[in-house]
This record gives C-alpha cells, sequence and structure tokens, in this order.
C-alpha cells in the first residue's frame, strides 16, 4: 500500500501525466499517475465532458517487447487530509504484461466534471490536492483476472 499525494490539480492538462514517485516492490516499479480524459465525446477540443483519470502502471527491467505477465489485484482509494476515505473503488484483478500498459480510469462520478475542479466544488480535489492510496496485492495465478489490452502513455 502506498499513499499518493498530487498538488495543483487545477494546472493539470489535457496533455500533462502527473506521476507519483516510483513505487518499488518484489522487483518491480510501480507508478500511479492522473490525466484529464474526454470521456463521452468525440471531439478533443470539447472540455465539457472532460474527468480527472487515474491509473496504476508497473515497469520493469525487461527487454523491449517482452512481457512480464503479472497477476495483481490493485484497489484505489481516494482519501481526505486527515485519512478519511473520499472514494473508493472496487478491486481489480488484472495481468499486467507489458512496461507500456496501465490499469485504470474515471475517478469522477456521473455529473463531476474538470470544472467543478477548477471552481473547488470537486469531493474528490480538496485544497487543490487529490490523494490516494493504492494497494496491489501479488496473485499467484492468473485465474479471474483481465488482461489489460489498453495503453496509457
Amino acid at each position: 500500500m502506498v499513499k499518493c499525494v498530487f498538488i495543483n490539480i487545477n494546472q493539470l492538462t489535457q496533455v500533462a501525466r502527473y506521476y507519483s514517485a516510483p513505487i518499488l516492490f518484489h522487483g518491480y516499479e510501480f507508478y500511479f499517475f492522473l490525466r484529464l480524459q474526454n470521456i463521452g465525446s468525440n471531439d478533443p477540443d470539447n472540455q465539457d465532458n472532460l474527468k480527472l483519470a487515474g491509473y496504476l502502471r508497473c515497469m520493469s527491467k525487461i527487454p523491449e517487447g517482452a512481457k512480464h505477465r503479472l497477476p495483481v489485484c490493485s484497489t484505489v482509494v481516494i482519501l481526505e487530509d486527515d485519512e478519511k476515505v473520499v472514494r473508493s473503488f472496487a478491486p481489480s484483478s488484472v495481468i499486467l504484461e507489458a512496461n507500456e500498459k496501465a490499469i485504470g480510469g474515471s475517478l469522477m462520478l456521473g455529473e463531476e466534471n474538470w470544472q467543478q475542479v477548477k471552481t473547488g466544488n470537486c469531493p474528490i480535489v480538496i485544497n487543490d490536492k487529490v490523494t490516494v492510496k493504492v494497494t496491489v496485492e501479488f496473485l499467484p495465478d492468473e485465474d479471474g483476472c483481465l488482461l489489460v489490452n489498453e495503453i496509457r502513455e
């Protein structure tokens, strides 16, 4: 388990990725990162549907193009300053197999959007920061795991 604190959230841009420090665990480097996504619109200039998204990526020292096939269960929780849980997401059992692949998605629900972050009215952004607790558990086998096939740069 690791706690990542991302500050100055309202300065995030659509092309930026906001990475945590590396999280070293059993010889693997994990990173949690935030980015903006335009969900529900094919128009990249439409900012009405911008959402803050969070992703977990696993890096290893394998040759480029090789795969590590690592079954894990990850859980993401968003916290307030006093460690009170603001939002928690269901655990995800996945197979992480390549450095360029990540698991995650929107941290915002329903009608929540980027404009609420900019105006200070978003429940997951407190004092212009997001505090995320990420738990990663190595699984003994791939049973019940989904293969991560979406690439997030």
